[in-house]
């Protein structure tokens, strides 16, 4: 009953977002700030297409200066885990370079596979298919081959035509190969403020083929459930998991620090967002910190190997744009071209993707020994809290251990908390948006 309740109250917020908030259309001028300091605003079809497709490139290539997107790894690890010594992070025998900070050594010990983890399979039923173009909306929009979700879910209709793109969808997400009709994304720019026309502060949203896009959800769910089953999806992380919710994280951080009032406790928190998450997500990590979840080669390579290649072709309100942006473009020390990175907002398997990559951080700071252990009163169970994180928007708490610790040297270990957490999700291409960051501190 309670599901249900639950389910009923999403499907009538979904339908009062749709009334009264319109969606959002693609922006018909763009700014960039000159070297001067001076702001340049274009409104032509070809000034706001140049400055868009500027800005896209830039920001799928902010991430290779991160340690994975170096030749000290990338060599030994390529682009997508595809190197030579990939099998070495999983079983935890991988000797990583002098050269590399110590988060991201950290980093790599816990990408280390469980002894019991199981693998999932590399396949899609009919039944896996058709279950998944139901529940899609038909009016989702798509890249500009012409095929729709309104098409794929008519197909369910006649058993035929479901088999034959079941097979296709199940070929190519087996032996991880890529449709040419696949490596053309369409970016479109929206405003994420009314005000703000810099082509820095706009979010990008990838338009993916529709079979494309529904691989990358099958990925998502299959993924997601052999990650809980192996038990590598970190307890801290409540977004993109069922049975998770904004709410019940809300409620888990108001009963800590209700808690902390109680027995008077020293305690402070440091409130934190990632900047452009989904955008700065690099392959490598994501990929092994997959194969540690449990996820075969193959549905790896068929989503990133895509990535990789594509086309990004920008869309503004002035249209598509002819022109696109991709991976090669220059050579680094006689390495191949070096690929974009990020997952794409749009992508139907960004959050699983998130989720599983970042229980390697939070894991990698629960090992560390941060956060609160609180014991329960009846059951006398025991539950460490170093952070409540929802997708990428994380809360780290730290508090008073011994009687004599005072306010600074909780404010201390709350330092170096927060320092494990940017150390790690640096190392996964991401990093911490100190406008969007603050902390607060309960002393009595």
């Amino acid at each position: 009953t309670a599901k249900r309740k639950q389910a009923q109250s999403k499907r009538t917020f979904s339908i009062l977002r749709r009334v009264l908030k319109p969606a959002k259309r693609p922006v018909t001028s763009l700014a960039i700030a000159c070297d001067n300091g001076k702001i340049y605003e274009a409104f032509d079809k070809a000034g706001v297409e140049s400055i868009a497709l500027a800005e896209g490139e830039a920001r799928f290539r902010r991430t290779e200066a991160s340690p994975f997107m170096l030749p000290t790894l990338a060599s030994r690890l390529g682009f997508r885990a595809d190197g030579p010594e990939c099998d070495k992070v999983l079983d935890g025998s991988f000797v990583p370079p002098d050269s590399l900070d110590t988060y991201t050594k950290a980093f790599l010990q816990h990408l280390r596979r469980p002894e019991n983890a199981q693998d999932q399979n590399s396949l899609i039923s009919p039944d896996d298919w058709k279950d998944l173009w139901m529940s899609c909306r038909e009016q989702t929009a798509t890249g500009d081959s012409g095929l729709t979700f309104a098409m794929f879910r008519a197909n369910c209709q006649c058993r035929k035509a479901l088999l034959i793109d079941a097979s296709l969808a199940c070929l190519s997400y087996h032996f991880g190969y890529s449709l040419q009709r696949w490596k053309r994304s369409i970016n479109v720019f929206i405003q994420k403020k009314a005000d703000s026309v810099l082509a820095s502060k706009q979010r990008i949203i990838h338009l993916w083929e529709a079979d494309a896009n529904a691989i990358f959800k099958i990925l998502a769910r299959q993924g997601l459930k052999t990650a809980d089953t192996n038990g590598v999806l970190a307890p801290e992380q409540y977004g993109s998991r069922p049975e998770h919710s904004a709410a019940a994280l809300s409620l888990a951080k108001r009963l800590t620090f209700d808690i902390a009032r109680q027995r008077r406790d020293t305690i402070a928190i440091c409130c934190n967002d990632a900047k452009q998450n989904y955008d700065r997500i690099v392959h490598t990590p994501a990929a092994l910190a997959f194969r540690r979840a449990g996820i075969p080669k193959g549905p790896i390579e068929c989503m990133f190997g895509m990535i990789q290649a594509l086309h990004h072709h920008v869309q503004t309100g002035h249209g598509t744009s002819k022109q696109f942006f991709s991976e090669c473009v220059h050579i680094q020390d006689g390495y191949s071209a070096i690929p974009l990175q990020g997952i794409g907002q749009g992508n139907g398997c960004g959050p699983t993707t998130w989720a599983i990559l970042s229980s390697v951080v939070l894991d990698m700071m629960r090992s560390e020994g941060f956060g609160w252990k609180i014991q329960s009163p009846i059951s006398l169970d025991s539950h460490l809290v170093h952070s409540f994180a929802f997708v990428d928007d994380t809360n780290t708490i730290e508090r008073a251990r011994l009687p004599c610790d005072n306010y600074a040297s909780v404010a201390r270990r709350l330092q170096t908390a927060v320092d494990t957490w940017s150390g790690g999700i640096r190392a996964t291409g991401g990093d911490i948006s100190a406008e969007k960051s603050f902390w607060s501190l309960l002393d009595f």
